[in-house]
């Protein structure tokens, strides 16, 4: 929906487009420390999920709705009353400034809906349903242009007016999601309706914090990057905005393997089976960087004619045309550092996450400041933030190859002790978990998934029988028909969950969004 904004806000001018992209920097930053809440949510579940514990799903869901509605009013108080403060802070030109603190006013209203929605997505991701979010996003996108034709032209209401529409598109995405969370059964009313009391939600905020620490490592980059920003006048500003739009836009078309690769790896690693966990990423790592190049191509290509959509002021689109060539060359590692994301979070690998993201900040941090010295443009700058994904690819490859790695062969036995546990136990603790609660929700659920499942071990099995008796497949032959089958489903429809709470610099990874 930010392209559609970019596009028409583009319309109004220079100033009112380096507004809207100064504002959705600074409202991306009020909610990016809670971003953890979608990261942590989609592997518990998924886990969950995998052990059939339908009802410990629900809770997780409901305490976590609790935080990011608490989280969502604190933020909308502190945006609406100091948004003029950010933004005389980053040293706005006062002819941006004006549209600024109103196109933040209007976004901050979503706050709450923001956070909702990265509990409520991260819940049916660790489902591993990704058409009921698809089907959302698009009810959200249409809101969102509709509503943007109507108060931006039909009220007058300018820039304010697609600040609002976006705002009212998000509220309409969650009340969707949310609907269907309780229509499937995999949330529980009486769960909802339950104020959670301070020990049941601190597990997850103690874990928040290291992931917050890694997003404010991107705050820093972002604010300095922002600052430089403003200095160097409107035309700039709008020229970086339209780069990032274009950015966010290409990064959906492998963004969705970051979201598989992490509900994938968590399932595995919940069902004790961590070599096909490595399987996943590998292959996931495989189909996303020739996606990656395929992009680069395309945004090489038609670098002469995007710029020109998205604004009349040729000034605007040249400069843009001249630094669009390092956004798509960095396409691939885009593609590598968000499979890798994905993959250590799904392995709940988080304190290491957090402290490579800082290290990676810090040496992007010090990038800007010499790159300000030496009076660097806009192209500099660019050149700097993607210090942030080139370590995030560095940082991520040398865990993974790493012998503490939580995809290293050489924890394989854990897994396999796991599994050599008596069936019964499961299917005791299964039952007792039934009989506690359940109820409906776990019913409707498990006949769900196990409806899902014979499907899928009928095709295998059929398979297996017609390849049977030393004209079958290997073992490793089916393991990986196993992957690619579960990874193009769970990938299907993901790249289409475009949210523009991704920003340029955000390591906070996340559906709906990658960092530079």
């Amino acid at each position: 929906m930010s392209l559609v904004d970019t596009a028409l806000v583009g319309r109004l001018g220079a100033p009112q487009l380096a507004s809207m992209g100064l504002s959705s920097v600074i409202f991306a930053f009020s909610n990016v420390l809670f971003s953890f809440l979608m990261v942590l949510t989609t592997p518990k579940i998924a886990r969950a999920v995998a052990q059939n514990k339908l009802s410990q799903a629900s809770k997780i869901t409901a305490e976590s709705l609790w935080v990011a509605a608490c989280a969502g009013v604190v933020m909308t108080t502190i945006l609406w009353f100091g948004c003029p403060y950010a933004v005389a802070a980053l040293k706005t030109p006062p002819e941006v400034a004006k549209y600024a603190i109103s196109y933040l006013r209007c976004r901050a209203l979503a706050s709450p809906a923001v956070l909702m929605l990265f509990v409520s997505v991260g819940t049916f991701r660790g489902f591993a349903d990704t058409k009921t979010p698809l089907y959302a996003a698009v009810l959200s996108n249409l809101t969102n242009f509709g509503m943007d034709i109507f108060l931006m032209f039909g009220l007058g209401m300018g820039v304010a007016g697609a600040a609002l529409a976006t705002s009212i598109s998000q509220y309409v995405s969650v009340g969707v999601l949310l609907y269907m969370l309780t229509r499937k059964g995999m949330l529980d009313l009486a769960d909802l309706r339950r104020v959670p009391v301070f020990k049941d939600i601190l597990p997850l905020l103690k874990t928040g914090f290291s992931l917050s620490v890694r997003s404010f490592s991107s705050i820093i980059v972002i604010t300095m990057c922002s600052t430089m920003l403003a200095e160097m006048g409107a035309v700039t500003m709008a020229a970086h905005e339209i780069l990032r739009q274009v950015w966010i836009f290409s990064i959906q078309a492998y963004g969705a393997f970051d979201i598989a690769t992490q509900t994938l790896v968590a399932t595995y690693i919940g069902k004790n089976k961590r070599p096909l966990a490595r399987e996943v990423l590998m292959r996931i790592l495989q189909i996303g960087t020739l996606t990656g190049c395929m992009m680069a191509v395309f945004l090489f290509a038609t670098r002469s004619v995007l710029p020109v959509a998205f604004t009349k002021d040729s000034a605007v689109a040249s400069l843009a045309r001249y630094v669009m060539p390092v956004v798509a060359l960095y396409m691939p590692m885009d593609a590598i550092a968000s499979i890798m994301d994905g993959g250590l979070l799904g392995a709940s690998d988080t304190n290491y996450v957090a402290v490579a993201s800082l290290g990676t900040g810090v040496v992007a941090f010090a990038a800007l400041l010499v790159a300000r010295r030496m009076g660097t443009d806009l192209l500099g700058i660019w050149m700097a933030l993607k210090l942030l994904t080139l370590g995030r690819v560095v940082t991520g490859s040398l865990r993974y190859a790493s012998a503490s790695s939580p995809f290293a062969p050489s924890r394989d036995h854990q897994d396999q002790d796991a599994m050599a546990q008596p069936q019964s136990q499961a299917s005791s603790s299964n039952g007792r978990e039934s009989e506690n609660g359940s109820g409906k929700q776990a019913s409707a659920l498990q006949q769900h998934q196990t409806g899902q499942h014979e499907q899928h071990s009928s095709a295998a099995n059929g398979h297996d029988h017609g390849n049977g008796n030393g004209n079958g497949k290997s073992k490793g032959q089916r393991r990986s028909s196993d992957v690619s089958r579960r990874v193009n489903e769970v990938s299907a429809g993901l790249a289409s969950q475009m949210q523009d709470t991704t920003i340029p610099g955000d390591a906070s990874g996340s559906a709906m969004g990658s960092a530079l």
